[in-house]
């Protein structure tokens, strides 16, 4: 039975509507361009979808490309072009723009029709609109980030309750073989030293913990000051060959600069905290040999270079010993947290220079790292250490400590009274401020930060009003930029990072007494 014209019409229109409702339920436009003639049909989706409505504008291929994001364009004419020479089909990722700014994410694809002699007559293809998937890749693409964020925390609690427990252990284990009333002196100082050692890996654990922590919070900027490059080599140098005397390995001193020349301006706090990371992971990875820390001028940048004999580092492996929680082939369980190297990338960039590995398998690893250098000029004067003379065992120097936890000050008074200093306590803030505005012949403060009744910063504002030359050392166990400032503005004359020992804390109180 032959259809009606007007049946024809009504089925050719119940088959654009299907069209448009599976193009628009997929978001798919479609067209057709015939290369003979050079027109160009748009189905009604492909209209809505470059943001017109259907057959109010004639469809070209300069207007498809005029909606190509122009960082795309170049790429989007290279593809046509290439489609048309080898007369096959394309598939591209693109991005087009409205009239309105709005920018979409598509899929373009398209093929070549040929005629019976094998002539490229037409073009047609698809543009489908692909927001909606890149979300739900996006929100894949972030629980996989999560899953493996929780995967990276149970491993990082792990090594890190591990590395804490061992120095503990020890810490627990060798202080109950003190209470030993027939323990010889020998061994007395050897379990004394075990006790030391393990303390300071426990305190290089828990800062390495703090920085990341700062690190992923964005909260580590460089505090920017002047100091003397020869002294803090000089110290870690004495520091490295005090603790490594017993062992089979030197440790090398390279100095480019004399003395009186290596005043540079930098966060001298993060600097030490670089290179004493390099030296205790060059140590742990060298059994004989020697270990060599130095630094060169290299035009406006100091490079410096820690070098051991050690078992060396395979090349591959150069840019993996850098990522967290990450050990190479020859390292164990054993090997620590895998944070210290990470951390140091993190603050060689605070600093605004790069870090970088040069190494032999079983010959040695030297790692370099850059800072920005400006020779600073600092007038040196001879100026004297206040000397400390003792008459009839009468301290000529006298220390008030502000400090509300009794361990923390019982330590400070034990290590100022070898020394003969005068002590005197206060509880808080306020006593401090009080004991000042009784005219005590207070020569030098150390003070706490956080305290009940008012904090050290308040209180070292208020003692600096009443007498500007008393100096003021503020003890915190924060090293956050903020807080560092705050003490400055107040008046402080030095900061000290809780844990100290006690040649820091005396080295802290002879600078300010000069």
């Amino acid at each position: 039975m032959e259809l009606t014209l007007l049946e024809l019409k009504k089925q050719n229109a119940r088959l654009k509507q299907r069209l448009l409702d599976t193009q628009s339920l997929t978001q798919v436009g479609s067209w057709d361009w015939d290369l003979l003639t050079n027109k160009v049909e748009w189905t009604d989706m492909m209209y809505l979808l470059l943001g017109h409505v259907p057959h109010t504008v004639e469809p070209t291929y300069a207007l498809a490309l005029h909606h190509v994001h122009d960082d795309d364009k170049a790429i989007y004419e290279k593809t046509i072009e290439k489609c048309l020479k080898e007369k096959s089909v394309y598939k591209l990722r693109n991005r087009i723009v409205l009239d309105n700014k709005t920018i979409i994410p598509v899929v373009s694809m398209g093929r070549c029709i040929l005629n019976d002699s094998g002539a490229v007559i037409r073009m047609v293809g698809t543009v489908q609109d692909v927001t909606s998937q890149i979300i739900a890749e996006n929100n894949l693409l972030d629980k996989e980030k999560a899953i493996q964020s929780d995967k990276n925390k149970s491993v990082f609690l792990a090594k890190v309750s591990h590395e804490i427990r061992n120095p503990l252990n020890a810490i627990f284990g060798f202080s109950e073989q003190l209470r030993n009333e027939n323990l010889i002196e020998e061994n007395k100082v050897d379990y004394l030293n075990i006790i030391q050692s393990s303390c300071k890996s426990l305190k290089s654990i828990v800062e390495n913990i703090l920085d990341l922590s700062k690190i992923d919070a964005k909260e580590i900027s460089p505090s920017i000051d002047t100091c003397n490059l020869n002294e803090i080599m000089n110290n870690l140098h004495r520091q490295f060959s005090d603790s490594n005397a017993n062992s089979s390995i030197s440790i090398r001193l390279n100095k480019a600069l004399v003395d009186n020349d290596s005043f540079i301006k930098t966060d001298n706090v993060r600097l030490i905290q670089i290179l004493t990371n390099l030296l205790e992971n060059a140590l742990k990875f060298t059994e004989q040999g020697y270990v060599e820390l130095g630094y060169t001028i290299n035009n406006n940048f100091i490079q410096f270079f820690v070098t051991d004999t050690g078992m060396g580092i395979n090349p591959k492996d150069y840019n993996l010993i850098f990522e967290r929680f990450k050990l190479v082939d020859h390292q164990n369980e054993n090997s620590g947290t895998g944070l210290g190297l990470s951390i140091c990338k993190e603050l060689v960039n605070v600093l605004g220079g790069e870090i970088w590995i040069d190494s032999l398998i079983n010959k040695g690893s030297t790692f370099y790292f850059t800072i920005p250098y400006s020779r600073i000029d600092v007038e040196i004067e001879n100026r004297g250490i206040k000397i400390i003379q003792q008459k009839n065992n009468i301290p000529e120097v006298l220390v008030l400590v502000a400090e509300d936890n009794y361990n923390n000050f019982k330590y400070i008074e034990v290590v100022l009274k070898q020394e003969n200093y005068g002590i005197i306590h206060a509880k808080n803030g306020q006593e401090a401020v009080n004991i000042i505005k009784e005219k005590k012949p207070i020569d030098l403060i150390i003070m706490d930060i956080r305290m009940p009744v008012m904090d050290g910063i308040t209180a070292c504002r208020l003692i600096k009003e009443i007498d500007i030359n008393i100096p003021i050392v503020i003890q915190s166990g924060d090293l956050i930029n903020d807080i560092k400032k705050e003490a400055k503005d107040a008046g402080c004359d030095a900061i000290m990072v809780k844990p100290f020992s006690k040649d820091e804390l005396l080295e802290v109180i002879e600078k300010q007494l000069k």
